[in-house]
């Protein structure tokens, strides 16, 4: 019997009509508070594919992008939305998304700039296992997460706006949460410990 792989689906790209813009990336996010793409550091189990986002073909409205990611326990996700008019940022949001089979299965949707030609009006960019975690759990489990990068992607309205989360499967344990302990040697040390979820996105049930 072959051993079953955990994976998670994930699309980025970018789409531009009438002045406006949406754009979404999504990168394994490291301890040095630096970025790198999922398909650099994970393996993909399947060939990537490539959509245009206008129903007439023409490449300068955009492309979407997507890939099955095989999971890794603990590896952390940044998912990055953006929403643009005349060039400038209207709206961003951001997404720390903790790999882990334990997690709830989730769906992450971002809504798109309309336009009669465009392909879609919204894209799931992220479907699998995975904890959300705030910028603060974040750091508590040793990643660097700059204040100016806080500032700008994790407005709560914006978020809203942007994100769309959706828990398609409960979780099968708590999230894990990082509490300084002492040890009895005196030492202080960091560990993961069980405790109830906080998320700093609001999560809808599947209906």
């Amino acid at each position: 019997m072959s051993e079953h792989i955990d994976t998670f689906n994930i699309a980025w790209g970018k789409q531009t009509f009438d002045r406006r813009q949406t754009q979404v990336h999504l990168f394994c996010y490291t301890e040095q508070a630096t970025t790198v793409f999922v398909n650099r550091v994970l393996h993909p189990t399947h060939k990537m594919s490539k959509t245009l986002a206008s129903t007439d073909g023409f490449p300068d409205h955009g492309a979407w992008y997507r890939e099955t990611i095989e999971s890794q326990t603990g590896i952390m996700i940044l998912l990055k939305a953006q929403d643009q008019f005349n060039g400038a940022v209207r709206a961003q949001a951001g997404a720390f998304l903790e790999l882990n089979p334990n997690a709830p299965l989730i769906k992450i949707a971002v809504p798109l700039c309309s336009n009669r030609l465009a392909r879609y009006d919204e894209m799931d960019c992220f479907i699998g296992r995975a904890y959300l975690l705030s910028p603060e759990e974040v750091e508590a489990r040793g990643y660097k997460v700059r204040p100016s990068f806080v500032n700008a992607f994790f407005d709560q309205e914006e978020i809203d706006e942007l994100l769309d989360v959706e828990e398609l499967m409960s979780q099968r344990a708590e999230k894990p949460t990082v509490e300084t302990v002492t040890t009895s040697k005196g030492e202080q040390k960091k560990m993961l410990i069980a405790d109830e979820p906080k998320r700093k996105l609001r999560v809808r049930k599947k209906a």
